[in-house]
């Protein structure tokens, strides 16, 4: 059985470089291609980081809460809505791990859900955005990751997959319950892959 993580996250800025990794959502698809089944497997994970210390220094530079700053994301997270923004960073309220204990969690919980390490594909829409970010935390915290070197970015499956696909589309037809939480879009990314493996398979 192919486990599919679809995997959105939400960050401080465009790149590890300039930013950090804020949350990270992820839901389970399983593709069983032998008999075209592919299904949410109802399981999730949701952390959120706690970058306090970080954006309260990265504040004090100019590199966040300076909308004219190119390499900050805070211009375009003042255009959002004050519930994704309070799941991002702007609740002190709300429980957020260390970027340690955020990885552990990510990789305890991929793992269990597919132990053989092959059968893991990481998803995301654009997968090179999203990959990047997780890489970064593995990375910087030591933990090994998770995922396999396999993975998927619903973009390109879409404009691959339906002709006249304009590149660059970003959903099917699942939206968000709230758009820039990073659960909510990795949950509707789901619906999206299902939907097109379904196609794909002819199921």
């Amino acid at each position: 059985m192919t486990t599919f993580f679809s995997v959105d996250v939400e960050t401080s800025a465009l790149d590890p470089w300039h930013g950090f990794l804020l949350t990270v959502g992820i839901v389970v698809v399983e593709h069983d291609h032998l008999t075209k089944k592919a299904e949410l497997a109802g399981a999730h994970c949701y952390v959120r980081i706690d970058r306090t210390l970080e954006l309260s220094e990265a504040a004090k530079t100019g590199l966040w809460l300076n909308e004219g700053n190119p390499n900050s994301s805070y211009g375009w997270w003042t255009r959002q809505s004050k519930e994704a923004r309070d799941e991002a960073f702007a609740d002190a309220g709300l429980p957020r791990l260390s970027p340690l204990n955020a990885a552990l969690l990510i990789s305890d919980f991929c793992i269990s859900m597919q132990p053989v390490a092959k059968d893991r594909i990481f998803v995301a829409n654009p997968v090179a955005f999203d990959q990047m970010w997780l890489r970064a935390l593995f990375s910087e915290t030591g933990v090994a990751d998770p995922f396999h070197y396999q993975s998927l970015c619903l973009r390109s499956m879409k404009f691959g997959l339906r002709e006249g696909t304009p590149w660059g589309a970003e959903r099917d037809n699942a939206l968000p319950e709230i758009p820039h939480h990073a659960l909510h879009d990795a949950a509707a990314q789901a619906v999206d892959l299902v939907n097109m493996l379904r196609e794909r398979d002819g199921a």
